[in-house]
């Protein structure tokens, strides 16, 4: 699996005491790490992998809350346009952190319909549009073709949503790592929560951490980290780390992705009801993307490639002569309703953000921003009021005392 790696010439040593333990290295918990400690706070992420990988860098950066509203629950459109808000000032800070770019561009999202059936869902899209005040422009197929000449001639028709943005998830992670450092966060890569310790109260009081087999730049001497805040942010694996959420009814998502790279053609992010195309400026062009139950099967399939490919065809012609660079698999974190669960659990002291489907690089700013809101302040904030844990119910009560195993 693809991911952000740091080369360092010493092992890091990991401090006694932190604020906040982040569990787990993908955009969300990236982008909670490095607002809690542009806050002030001490964070410490702890990755089993390498901080950047899992679904992150599988991922297209659509940021595209209007495209796809009529998808949605009113409440995620809201929360979604709310963190396409907050993108330009968090990509800014980012940037200007790192010295490093994210990939942030505005062209907007180009939707289009190849055949009857998908001009009317076209329809439908933009009498929903409509019906949530969201503007988007109706193209008729002459001027498809003239914002994006590249584009099949049997394209029939298309709506344009200027607002709507893309970042790159794997330049925007990397960035989130050196923004992070600068700002004090420590990265422990290759390295996992193997307990967590509780007060006589039943709060989080520390954790106990141990090394996998790849772990290289952790020094692990220092094993136990006294702590008040844990998040659990594992994306489809969160259910996997401590009994007070192992009932939440969290379930892998796969999605198959490839890049191509070359003249890819066009400028705008290209959907239709069967494939989206999204240009960087490198020369690579992401065509996705398959939406499968099929749990943690990691593999990547003839089937599903050549279906892409097909599609992408059918939308722009030139995809014929691009190079395959990658074909890549990822695991979406996703509940029966395709809301995330952000905020605090049966366990005092200890918080969980995930469950975003395949929303979380464009929900990473507004995740960060109020998840750190309401652990500083204690209350859930009414725009994610929807989305906490506490709707599924069933919360484990909190243990009182003692070191409570991961994974059991």
């Amino acid at each position: 699996m693809v991911g952000v790696q740091i080369m360092t010439s010493e092992k890091i040593k990991l401090p006694s005491s932190v604020d906040i333990v982040v569990i787990g290295g993908g955009i969300i918990g990236l982008s909670f790490a490095y607002e809690a400690a542009a806050a002030g706070r001490s964070v410490l992420v702890v990755e089993r992998r390498r901080c950047g990988s899992g679904a992150t860098p599988v991922a297209a950066g659509m940021l595209a809350p209007i495209s796809e509203a009529e998808a949605t629950l009113p409440g995620m459109v809201e929360f979604g346009l709310e963190s396409s808000r907050l993108y330009p000032d968090f990509v800014g800070r980012i940037e200007a952190d790192s010295n490093m770019k994210c990939g942030y561009r505005t062209e907007g999202t180009l939707s289009i319909a190849v055949d009857r059936d998908q001009m009317e869902q076209l329809e439908h899209r933009a009498a929903t549009h409509k019906e949530l005040g969201l503007k988007a422009d109706r193209l008729s197929a002459r001027e498809v073709q003239q914002l994006e000449p590249e584009l099949s001639t049997r394209i029939l028709g298309g709506l344009r949503t200027k607002i709507d943005c893309q970042v790159d998830p794997r330049a925007l992670s990397a960035a989130l790592v050196i923004a992070g450092s600068t700002r004090g966060v420590v990265f422990a890569d290759a390295t996992e929560v193997a307990s967590v310790e509780l007060g006589p109260t039943g709060l989080v009081c520390g954790v106990s951490l141990t090394s996998n087999k790849e772990s290289m730049g952790t020094d692990l001497e220092q094993n136990r980290i006294k702590t008040q805040n844990l998040v659990l942010c594992a994306g489809a694996w969160t259910r996997e780390l401590i009994p007070e959420v192992s009932d939440l009814p969290l379930y892998p998502v796969k999605g198959q992705v490839i890049r191509l790279r070359g003249d890819v053609g066009i400028s705008h992010v290209v959907t239709s009801p069967d494939a989206y195309l999204v240009p960087r400026a490198d020369g690579e062009l992401v065509v996705g993307a398959s939406i499968e139950d099929q749990g943690f099967d990691d593999r990547p399939t003839a089937g599903v490639t050549m279906e892409l490919l097909g599609q992408a065809w059918r939308i722009l012609p030139s995809v014929y002569e691009l190079e395959i660079a990658e074909i890549n698999v990822g695991f979406r974190p996703a509940f029966p309703d395709h809301m995330p669960a952000i905020g605090p659990i049966g366990l005092p002291g200890a918080f969980v953000a995930t469950g975003h489907y395949r929303n979380g690089i464009l929900l990473a700013p507004a995740t960060a921003k109020y998840l750190y809101e309401i652990m500083d302040t204690g209350r859930i904030p009414e725009v994610i009021e929807r989305f906490t844990p506490a709707r599924f119910g069933g919360a484990h009560p909190p243990a009182v005392g003692g070191t409570m195993e991961i994974g059991t």
